[in-house]
């Protein structure tokens, strides 16, 4: 007898076609009928038209088994799976098209079902809270841990599956569309790396589903953010799905254009273009000079054009927008509030800037699609004549380190036992007078224990 976690998100509100996947999936890999499938909550979230698997929806559900399965003519595992009903969440165990309550205890934001209860050799943790919006966050978060002594709720990890095998402390990850046999000696880990990737990826999808979207558009700069928000929505959702635009203005390089056609093109979508330095003009001449004597207002116009720009594709096309602002950006406020930081979702926005590049150099589509220049070159807004971040930022590796620091709940004076005092001082600075852009900018896909969400300007003063 082996169990299995399975973590594929299913079609919207196709329960015919969904049992059809469970039972071919089953039966394409040589299932047996005393086997055992764990189901996470958001691979069943849209099983059924609604957000979620429910009591409602079990005649519907209970019909569709019974046909896959009478026509397929052949044993399938059973099945485990956390349902909401009108009184509550709980678990049920599908066999042979009948759905059967299993008895499950309520502890620490989750449902435990003891291993007495299952016939397996492990407890089960199913989490109670597949979607939350929290803070103006979104958590796609969805596991199962097995083992009590290692489960620990604060440790939620959104968009894919976690699992803890009995015995080991440390979390396994499960991508999407994949499943593996917990009860095998070894479990397909994967890296941090790749786990962040996919957790991206799912987050993404999950969210544009419950949000009605099948389309994603966003401003290509010629930088790393915007490309690699791009080459993981193509990675996503398909390349005729992501619809990417260049808004060169007054002091975009001819390298960062280059950058961003060459990158379009390594993704295979197509790049529309639109140059902002004739609305830049009027708005000036609208505002008059006198008004632009501070070389920050005229640095936000350009990027607020730019929004205007994509909020008017994303109305008119249906699309959603991404935002392209890192974690290491928004916590000092390098962005413009209604600009750069404007946007419908954020897979990013809970990852630092040094990460990003971690992750874009280890992933082998990432990588390849985004040009070597955009790798090498330093980081810069190009809002101004010959502008780079590190004209006003410390070294992003610098910085994440210190946020880092800050972000776990460190004193400033421990802080500063590691860092010098004039550094730390400065992005305590930032960080405290930036509240105000990070309580106004878009959903956030949680991807740490430690999201923006916990540093409040109060804290600092």
């Amino acid at each position: 007898m082996s169990q299995y976690v399975f973590a594929q998100p299913f079609a919207w509100g196709r329960p015919t076609v969904n049992a059809k996947t469970i039972v071919g999936f089953a039966r394409d890999r040589r299932f047996k009928a005393d086997d055992t499938l764990l189901f996470s909550a958001s691979a069943l979230t849209g099983f059924v038209s609604g957000e979620h698997l429910t009591s409602a929806n079990f005649e519907t559900v209970r019909a569709a088994f019974a046909k896959v399965l009478r026509d397929a003519k052949s044993a399938a595992p059973a099945l485990v799976l956390p349902v909401i009903t009108p009184e509550g969440r709980k678990v049920y165990r599908v066999q042979g098209g009948a759905f059967t309550e299993i008895p499950a205890v309520p502890r620490s934001g989750a449902l435990w079902v003891r291993k007495e209860v299952l016939g397996l050799p492990f407890d089960v943790y199913f989490n109670e809270t597949p979607f939350c919006g929290r803070e103006k966050t979104f958590e796609g978060s969805d596991y199962v841990v097995i083992d009590p002594t290692a489960y620990d709720a604060s440790r939620v990890y959104p968009g894919f599956c976690r699992v803890v095998l009995s015995g080991k402390r440390r979390a396994n990850y499960v991508a999407p569309e994949t499943y593996f046999d917990v009860s095998a000696t070894k479990v397909n880990p994967c890296g941090a790396n790749d786990a962040l990737l996919q957790a991206m990826q799912t987050g993404l999808k999950l969210y544009m589903r419950n949000s009605g979207f099948t389309d994603v558009t966003l401003g290509l700069s010629g930088g790393m953010d915007s490309a690699f928000v791009a080459s993981v929505a193509v990675k996503a959702l398909g390349k005729d799905h992501v619809h990417p635009v260049l808004m060169p203005g007054p002091h975009t390089t001819k390298e960062s254009l280059e950058d961003a056609r060459a990158l379009a093109k390594n993704l295979g979508t197509e790049l529309l273009e639109f140059n902002i330095e004739e609305l830049y003009g009027k708005y000036r001449k609208t505002l008059g000079l006198d008004v632009f004597e501070a070389g920050l207002t005229k640095q936000n116009l350009q990027a607020r054009i730019r929004a205007n720009i994509l909020m008017a594709l994303s109305n008119a096309r249906g699309w959603l927008l991404l935002g392209t602002s890192n974690k290491s950006e928004a916590a000092v406020g390098y962005g413009t509030l209604y600009g750069d930081m404007a946007g419908g979702f954020n897979f990013i926005g809970d990852v630092f800037k040094s990460a990003l590049y971690r992750v874009a150099r280890e992933d082998a589509f990432v990588r390849d699609v985004i040009p070597t220049s955009i790798f090498e070159k330093e980081p810069s807004a190009e809002l101004a004549p010959d502008q780079k971040d590190s004209d006003d930022l410390p070294p992003y590796e610098t910085l994440d380190k210190v946020l880092r620091e800050i972000l776990t709940g460190k004193s400033v004076a421990s802080v500063k036992k590691h860092f010098e005092a004039r550094l730390v001082d400065f992005v305590i600075k930032h960080v405290a007078t930036s509240q105000f852009k990070r309580e106004q900018v878009c959903p956030i896909l949680v991807l740490s224990e430690t999201p923006l969400t916990r540093l409040h300007s109060e804290n600092f003063i």
